[in-house]
């Protein structure tokens, strides 16, 4: 996600192709590109040891932001995500402060909605919907979903 953050300026212009190369070489993780779809089959193989049980839907508040951000990763890397989507997500990171700042909104509105009593599914797709308030609505969408997408919300929550 970092990378999309730091995506430079008009390189979506130049093609899948391009962005794919860009990224690979900026965070060392390969990107390809399948038409316009990109995607990043190396991070299944990366040294990520995940407990089982954080998959398990009840307990994202015991594992929390980081093994969301690797299940984030997980699924590009076996899924994809259309370059168009890319490059609007990037505008919602930049909009809302960074993957870091994005992410950590997120995570604490879906506590906030888990103390309200919220299933969690719920609680995941509220939280999400409430930090993306104020984005233009064709990249608001790209935003939602990129975190919608069932695998993330699976895995997130």
């Amino acid at each position: 996600m970092e990378g999309i953050e730091e995506l430079p300026s008009g390189i979506e212009k130049q093609g899948a192709e391009k962005v794919a190369n860009w990224l690979t070489k900026k965070t060392g993780v390969e990107v390809i590109a399948e038409g316009e779809n990109l995607l990043v089959p190396s991070l299944s193989e990366l040294d990520v040891e995940i407990p089982e049980q954080a998959f398990n839907s009840d307990l994202i508040t015991t594992f929390g932001v980081t093994d969301c951000i690797i299940a984030v990763g997980l699924m590009i890397g076996t899924v994809g995500f259309p370059l168009s989507k890319i490059t609007k997500l990037k505008k919602a990171i930049d909009f809302l402060g960074g993957v870091n700042k994005t992410v950590n909104r997120i995570y604490k509105s879906y506590k906030k909605y888990k103390s309200w009593n919220y299933r969690t599914k719920d609680a995941w797709k509220a939280a999400v919907n409430e930090s993306a308030k104020g984005l233009p609505q064709d990249t608001l969408n790209a935003f939602l979903d990129f975190f919608n997408i069932s695998n993330v919300v699976n895995n997130c929550t």
